[in-house]
């Protein structure tokens, strides 16, 4: 395996902590595990940070990724009867989708997911208050 991940649930959020090279498959699988991990916790929100993966997507590989987190929130839905799940990605150049394809094709298929490029930002819109966090 090429990409190493870190779960840790905070009080309003799993954070999911990504390093490597990235690989679709990989990256798809570790959304997995985060779905199965807060589908036990209370939480609906998910801060993925991959600030330290390498790599440069492909249109195709977004397009992949987009519509599988899509496919998981589903699956999720189910599993918990119902509500939603945000799901904030924090990313540097060039894994950064400054398109936001990844996240069009997972919002068109009814997912809750956004880009970002700083945690702040990320954790702003998952609504996390960043005092009681700490």
């Amino acid at each position: 395996m090429s990409l190493k991940s870190k779960f840790e649930m905070k009080k309003e959020y799993l954070h999911l902590k990504v390093s490597g090279d990235f690989s679709i498959d990989e990256a798809c699988s570790l959304f997995v595990k985060g779905f199965e991990t807060i589908a036990s916790h209370k939480s609906s929100k998910i801060l993925a940070d991959l600030i330290n993966v390498n790599g440069r997507p492909s249109v195709t590989d977004y397009y992949i990724y987009g519509s599988s987190i899509a496919n998981e929130l589903i699956k999720f839905w189910n599993k918990k009867g119902g509500g939603a799940l945000q799901l904030a990605h924090v990313a540097a150049e060039p894994l950064f989708d400054s398109d936001r394809f990844a996240d069009l094709v997972a919002a068109n298929r009814g997912a809750n997911m956004k880009s970002f490029n700083n945690i702040d930002d990320a954790l702003e819109w998952l609504g996390v208050d960043q005092r009681r966090e700490s």
